[in-house]
């Protein structure tokens, strides 16, 4: 057992880089390892100790001569099904599901965009709101197919049953498949996702607009009505970190810091599908923008409408070797920040190097 702890400890130390926050922060014994186990399930194997979490049925005397079975949660090295644990996890992204009315409407009361919202006894209808009620965590099952799990009610997910019909169902409580489904770019003149039943001859989620509201599915694809927009529903709000220098990031500003206890929360604002963004920063209640003379400052927004003469906006593009850059709209010097040892201070630099 100790060659395979070994390995495992081996690889999450190469997965984990030593100076990441989350390595530096965990001593031994607030690690552990995740193995498969004979029985089905997973072991999960203390770093520290090399033992499994176990559960266990103790019996003991209740003081009246009754006999009494209790279940005790401890660590163990037996490999036995007792310290088996069925994992699921239960990350994704959090998303809210709207659907616009049909182009050739007005927006009147009962056809304006809406969010999919499922409340406390499970019931799926249509809202204006967007709240905690409206949220959904797409969990990943693997071969392109999620689960839609609501994010308030975590016991509920959507499903389709053979017949079409929309409802949801308990986590592990759907016939085979019918609680999953794929996201697919809309076709060409729409913008957004067609949402599709894995168990149901792939039919699509529909929003209808019929009296009450509500939610189907059908087999032909229909317009606007088969059309969703995935919104991120964490606001956007980020924490920005170097990937080239000890995960550096920025905070408190305009300087960047090692301890990620000091980073400042972002607000990342998409202004257009070309990638142009602005940057607030929540703590200022300002955007940071850039002058020509590499300076990085916290203003007011800009009341040009001319989109290369605006400080505040910035060009955001994915690397090939993971993360992003973010360049000034009026003058394309990149974010980056100062070689200065002691207080290391933001500023734009006219190429990328591995030390900025």
């Amino acid at each position: 057992k100790k060659d395979w702890v070994a390995a495992a400890k081996a690889k999450a130390e190469s997965a984990l880089a030593d100076n990441t926050p989350t390595k530096a922060q965990l001593s031994d014994a607030e690690q552990w390892l995740l193995m498969h186990s004979p029985h089905g399930g997973h072991f999960l194997v203390s770093a520290k100790n090399e033992l499994n979490i176990a559960s266990c049925s103790r019996i003991t005397n209740d003081g009246e001569g009754r006999r009494v079975s209790t279940k005790t949660v401890g660590l163990t090295g037996e490999n036995s099904v007792e310290e088996s644990w069925d994992v699921e996890f239960v990350s994704g992204e959090l998303c809210f599901m709207s659907s616009s009315p049909p182009s050739n409407t007005s927006s009147k009361d009962g056809t304006a965009t809406k969010q999919i919202r499922c409340d406390l006894m499970g019931k799926l209808s249509l809202t204006s709101d967007k709240r905690g009620w409206e949220v959904w965590r797409f969990v990943e099952m693997g071969g392109g197919k999620v689960r839609i799990v609501s994010w308030m009610h975590s016991q509920f997910c959507i499903a389709c049953n053979h017949e079409g019909k929309v409802s949801t169902v308990g986590i592990g409580k759907a016939e085979e498949g019918c609680d999953e489904w794929t996201a697919e770019k809309a076709p060409e003149g729409y913008e957004g996702v067609v949402v599709k039943s894995v168990a149901c001859a792939r039919r699509m989620l529909c929003r209808s607009d019929d009296e009450g509201g509500g939610l189907s599915t059908m087999q032909e694809f229909d317009g606007d009505c088969n059309v969703w927009q995935l919104d991120a529903a964490h606001s956007q709000v980020y924490t920005l970190a170097s990937l080239y220098h000890n995960k550096r990031s920025i905070g408190p500003f305009p300087y960047v810091t090692d301890n990620m206890k000091q980073s400042d929360q972002l607000v990342l604002q998409m202004i257009d599908d070309e990638g142009t963004v602005r940057l607030y920063h929540k703590g200022n209640g300002m955007y940071l923008s850039s002058n020509e003379e590499g300076e990085v400052e916290c203003t007011a927004l800009s009341e040009n409408d001319d989109k290369e003469l605006s400080t505040e906006l910035w060009k955001m593009e994915q690397c090939i070797d993971g993360g992003y850059t973010f360049s000034s709209k009026t003058h394309g010097g990149l974010l980056s920040y100062s070689n200065d040892e002691v207080n290391p201070k933001l500023c734009t630099a006219t190429a990328m190097t591995d030390d900025k």
